[in-house]
């Protein structure tokens, strides 16, 4: 009970059911919440047999908004009676009240049990011990989130499980999401309650061009709707129930969850382009590689495309798949450690020369176990010329020792070869290569997968038209340092650091460690990030850390590359005036690419010498080349601070979230002794101002209150929302004493000054109630702090009795 009510209501909850069950005489008493679609009895009075007969009657109250009561029985004793059956909505829960009566109700005792739903609902109505319950929501959001960025998933796939988790997790009957990015408009529609999944017709539009919130009745249904724009795209949010209550808390939330589905659903856009430009430098290191020799050119896509038809003949999940998928395309990675002289020769290899060949798939092995996010697949590629006998290289496994990616691969691998012209042989036939699959199962390959092949394979894969073309194009560039293959691999270092992309410091100095490793430490190195109209320098290398400056976007030759989108090379900055240079140097040539993402300027990527002549087209070239891949990177952790920063803060008024408080009160209590104060503040007559000038001048309001108080405090003080009108404000190192002190102090500073709005002409002086608690005095944990300084706030309350000063 204690984890949906919560613990200093358990008590009075319990008395008042035990009360009523005794004075009516009741058969069954039982309170119980519908959570996720699944209903849970908190607390029952007397044996629970007719569960069944309860269940139905609760499906009947789905369509219904007034109590029910209906005959039951005959019970063990062979009397009739009654059940009686209500539901009533809190801010994140539904419950319901369930009474069995030992003979038919009379017309006091349906009024006693109606009386007694009331007087649950008024004291369940806001549970604080759920004040940060729509935090939990995000984090559950958070953690789809992630489920989406492991593997491919379709916006459409995505729209449907958040609307599920929307729609289970606040109680509503249905949840509707629709995202717009320019022309393209999405919806999804999860009916959880009414017991059909699927698409209903619902009709739900834009009902405005800026954020808001509306509610209106249609048909037996209320439907809540928020929305919010942005330049490229909106998401609205539409919610439709039969009750239509809707608490502070729960307004609130929903208020809040477009923008914040906003960011969700563009993190995970640019994750799934990020993927794509991921499979692409795969690809374009794997091209890089097999150009070395005419006769695999193509190969390992051919190889790709076999593995994942035999794969989806076994039944492998998509995230499996895509991992083959890039074990295929990367399996014969190790060939990059191969002499020229050994790998394309034209004639039959000797002994030795194929001893050096077999040492292919330990070199890839090697090669990819040190990358972070091919690690998991570097053993399918040392193990794809292993045999089923086990006779096959490089360490003899035999059977089912093998791998069973590894064992597609091989499969895979050796239809490709067989089909494909090599110096010494002719290519077989497709018709030819699937006998010699056939013969070979039980010996060289595992029979299981032979026989998915060819079920799942039925005509050969042929290489696009214009791939010959880039092999001529690579051909040409190969000798070219820029594209040379170990310096394509530097993406895949860049590449490492992605899973730690919410720390965007530490992931732009591990891309300028990685660069200057490359090209020689003497240069300086930046990468600055457009922010508003400047570009700052968020991670520097080569020179002393003089922490972030900025750059206005129209100064110097990286303000030049910003507004043109174009590359600069210089390589004598005293000939050319646009020149700026970095704090406390003076260099003599720079080197700048813009960072595109989806043709929208991130940043800019500058290096900087003391030498004049110092690049190359070369340099401009390698630095195009992962350009790209890059700003897209830096567009995916910047769309991970923003969903980070909409956990840590309340959208509505711009003070913390009450479980972000509650954290840092834990690490602040943990990490020392010291004395720590917190504040309990409510606005005085709040309800007043909703009540007479809507909940958009409420907002406006509690928004301004905010913003006032952070400007009064100290910068190491906190301001979070409790809930509604009710703020808890946290004063690190302070006594009960300076925490009054300062907040009567704040108190008469704001009630001499006026807030105008726009909104109804209005204008207001703020004033507000206060308690102050002290840990450790007054208590260790918060919640005990929060306590005593919330009844001191309403001693304050009684004594004052002010209002807000409207005119």
């Amino acid at each position: 009970m204690g984890e949906i009510i919560p613990s200093e209501k358990e008590d009075l909850v319990n008395d008042t059911l035990f009360v009523y069950h005794n004075l009516l005489g009741l058969h069954t008493l039982s309170l119980l919440v519908k959570e996720k679609g699944e209903l849970k009895p908190l607390f029952t009075l007397g044996p629970l047999e007719s569960e069944k007969h309860i269940l139905e009657t609760f499906e009947l109250l789905r369509e219904e908004n007034f109590p029910l009561i209906r005959e039951y029985g005959p019970g063990t004793d062979g009397q009739k009676g009654n059940i009686f059956a209500d539901r009533f909505d809190t801010p994140f829960f539904r419950f319901f009240l369930c009474a069995i009566s030992k003979t038919p109700l009379k017309n006091e005792g349906i009024f006693a049990l109606r009386h007694l739903s009331r007087e649950l609902q008024n004291l369940l109505q806001v549970p604080p011990g759920y004040q940060t319950l729509g935090v939990d929501i995000f984090l559950n959001i958070s953690r789809l989130v992630r489920q989406f960025l492991s593997y491919p998933h379709k916006l459409d796939e995505v729209l449907q499980l958040l609307s599920k988790e929307l729609s289970e997790s606040l109680g509503f009957e249905w949840a509707l999401i629709k995202y717009r990015r320019g022309e393209t408009v999405r919806r999804a529609i999860w009916t959880s309650l009414s017991g059909r999944n699927g698409e209903m017709d619902i009709r739900i539009e834009d009902s405005s061009p800026i954020d808001g919130l509306f509610q209106e009745k249609r048909g037996d249904q209320w439907i809540i709707r928020a929305c919010h724009v942005s330049e490229e795209s909106s998401v609205l949010v539409a919610l439709g129930r039969g009750s239509p209550l809707i608490l502070e808390n729960e307004r609130n939330l929903i208020l809040t969850l477009p923008h914040f589905l906003h960011t969700v659903l563009q993190t995970i856009e640019t994750s799934e382009k990020l993927r794509k430009i991921n499979l692409e430098t795969i690809l374009t290191l794997v091209r890089t590689i097999e150009a070395r020799d005419i006769y695999t050119k193509g190969h390992s896509e051919g190889v790709a495309h076999y593995a994942v038809k035999i794969a989806e003949e076994i039944g492998f999940d998509q995230e499996k798949i895509e991992k083959l998928k890039n074990a295929a395309l990367l399996h014969d990675i190790g060939k990059i450690g191969i002499p020229d002289v050994v790998l394309m020769k034209p004639r039959s290899l000797t002994k030795a020369e194929w001893a050096i060949v077999r040492q292919h798939p330990q070199l890839g092995f090697l090669i990819l176990k040190e990358m972070k996010l091919l690690a998991d697949i570097s053993p399918w590629v040392k193990y794809h010329h292993e045999r089923w006998d086990g006779r096959g290289y490089p360490d003899r496994l035999k059977g089912e020792e093998i791998p069973l990616e590894a064992r597609i691969l091989a499969v895979a691998d050796a239809l490709e070869a067989m089909i494909a012209e090599r110096p010494y042989r002719k290519a077989l036939t497709f018709r030819e290569a699937r006998k010699r699959l056939k013969d070979g199962a039980g010996t060289q390959w595992d029979p299981e997968v032979v026989r998915a092949a060819l079920r799942a394979i039925k005509e050969p894969y042929r290489i696009p038209n214009d791939r010959n073309k880039f092999y001529r194009q690579m051909e040409r560039l190969r000798y070219e340092e820029a594209v040379a293959p170990m310096k394509l691999a530097v993406l895949y270092k860049i590449a490492e650091e992605v899973e730690k992309f919410s720390d965007l410091r530490k992931l732009l100095q591990h891309v300028l460690k990685t660069v200057s490793e490359l090209r020689g430490k003497d240069d300086i190195y930046f990468i600055f990030i457009k922010e508003k109209d400047l570009l700052v320098a968020r991670a520097i290398s080569g020179m002393e850390n003089i922490g972030d400056f900025s750059l206005p976007a129209n100064s110097g030759i990286v303000g030049w590359v910003a507004r043109t989108k174009l590359p600069a090379l210089v390589n004598d900055t005293t000939r050319d005036k646009r020149y700026v240079p970095p704090p406390g140097k003076i260099t003599r040539s720079e080197i700048a690419v813009p960072l595109i993402s989806s043709n929208r300027l991130i940043g800019v990527f500058d290096i900087e010498s003391p030498f004049k002549n110092a690049f190359n087209t070369s340099d401009l070239k390698f630095l195009k080349a992962i350009s790209s891949y890059l700003a897209a990177v830096i567009e995916l952790a910047m769309s991970y601070n923003d969903l980070k920063q909409s956990v840590i803060h309340d959208f509505s008024t711009g003070a913390y979230s009450f479980k972000y408080l509650a954290e840092r009160f834990n690490e602040l209590t943990a990490a020392n002794k010291k004395k720590l104060s917190i504040g309990f503040v409510d606005l005085n007559n709040f309800k007043f101002v909703n009540d007479s000038y809507g909940h958009s001048a409420g907002d406006l309001i509690l928004r301004e209150f905010v913003k006032r108080l952070k400007l009064h405090l100290r910068s190491l003080d906190m301001v979070g929302r409790y809930g509604g009108d009710e703020f808890i404000l946290m004063f690190p190192g302070t006594t009960r004493q300076g925490a009054e002190m300062a907040l009567e102090h704040l108190k008469k500073d704001l009630s001499e000054k006026e807030i105008k709005l726009d909104i109804a002409d209005l204008s207001i002086k703020i004033d507000f109630s206060y308690g102050v608690a002290s840990y450790p005095d007054d208590g260790t944990s918060l919640r005990e702090l929060i306590y005593q300084a919330d009844q001191r706030m309403y001693r304050m309350k009684e004594e004052s009795r002010r209002t807000f000063l409207v005119r």
